[in-house]
């Protein structure tokens, strides 16, 4: 069984992309390139406790774990890869350019606000199919 609480994050640069290694000048230009060049954007960014260890922990899910980003590392037996080089060519060559959060959120626990992150989700509006095919939105407050 996997172990991601026995990871050293900290040997991985929060610059550097999990998905290619390009190395960003910042962390701000890490999130931005993140989301220009695979369209992925760190889920609630704004409940995130501490961005540099989050990112860390993505690029060692997939350098230490041998991960894609769109598994939980804390399934029983998750597929694992070979190498870094490997999981990065098959999120590349599937096209695997997400990380996998609602669901999963005991992974990612550590490095959010989870009581305001639940508030949060409490508050997304919800979708559903009526009877007649349509898709109905409700929100929180009650509103359709």
């Amino acid at each position: 069984r996997i172990n991601p609480d026995s990871w050293d994050i900290s040997q991985w640069n929060p610059r550097q992309c999990p998905y290619d290694d390009h190395m960003s000048p910042s962390l701000s230009q890490a999130l931005s390139y993140l989301e220009k060049k695979y369209g992925v954007k760190i889920p609630y960014v704004h409940r995130v406790s501490n961005i540099q260890n989050l990112l860390s922990y993505l690029g060692t899910k997939v350098s230490v774990g041998h991960l894609p980003l769109y598994v939980s590392a804390l399934d029983h037996k998750p597929s694992r890869f070979l190498s870094k080089r490997a999981v990065q060519a098959h999120m590349q060559d599937k096209k695997r350019f997400k990380i996998l959060f609602d669901g999963n959120e005991m992974e990612y626990e550590r490095f959010y606000d989870m009581r305001g992150l639940a508030e949060d989700k409490a508050a997304e509006p919800k979708t559903h199919t009526d009877d007649q095919g349509n898709v109905v939105v409700s929100y929180a407050d009650g509103r359709k």
